[in-house]
């Protein structure tokens, strides 16, 4: 079912290996407790080809288990499957910010999007923490939660950075049409996170 998600890539072990690392809303928040020279040197440090110059960067889209608090980037209870409500916080902000000064630092970077969790309403159990057993994606939202990650791909755009490379989870023919349609040339990556395991995509 996987293989019907167009265009997916499945992501080399070296790929996944070289000069890779990821960005949290803690990291974040961690470097904004910095001073402006401390932040620009880490920036370099980091970035530079004088410094480690990591190529890849994965980043989480909205809350993680490293934020402060749960949120999404349409962050209400009530269903919203036009997704009225899209809006990046003051976290998907900070996040943008900097991701865009690593940007600047090195325009070869590559960035990809991880999301842990679609909008607590479009969940089973209409809230955003939960289990498996009743926390997953309601089927019928999966046109919305596609949106979701056009919306998401374009907002970070407006804000001067580009969205690579994505990741998915709990929904399966949606989002990479959804991509087509928006003219979006951000690729699918399937299986970032164990890439020896890709012989279960068949």
């Amino acid at each position: 079912m996987y293989l019907r998600l167009l265009p997916l890539v499945l992501p080399s072990s070296e790929c996944m290996t070289k000069q890779y690392h990821q960005v949290t809303d803690a990291t974040v928040t961690a470097f904004n407790a910095l001073k402006v020279g401390q932040q620009e040197a880490l920036l370099r440090d980091l970035f530079s080809e004088n410094g480690i110059n990591f190529s890849l960067m994965r980043h989480t889209i909205a809350a993680s288990d490293l934020s402060a608090f749960a949120y999404s980037y349409d962050n209400i209870t009530q269903p919203d499957p036009q997704l009225l409500a899209f809006n990046l916080l003051d976290p998907g902000r900070a996040m943008t910010a900097f991701l865009r000064s690593m940007v600047i630092t090195n325009p070869l970077v590559k960035l990809l999007g991880s999301v842990w969790s679609p909008p607590g309403w479009m969940k089973l159990n209409g809230v955003q923490l939960g289990t498996t057993v009743n926390n997953n994606i309601n089927p019928v939202y999966a046109s919305s939660y596609a949106q979701y990650f056009v919306d998401y791909i374009r907002r970070y755009a407006a804000r001067g950075v580009n969205v690579d490379f994505i990741t998915i989870h709990l929904i399966q023919n949606f989002v990479g049409p959804a991509l087509k349609k928006a003219n979006i040339k951000t690729q699918i990556w399937a299986y970032d996170h164990n890439t020896g395991m890709s012989s279960r995509l068949a």
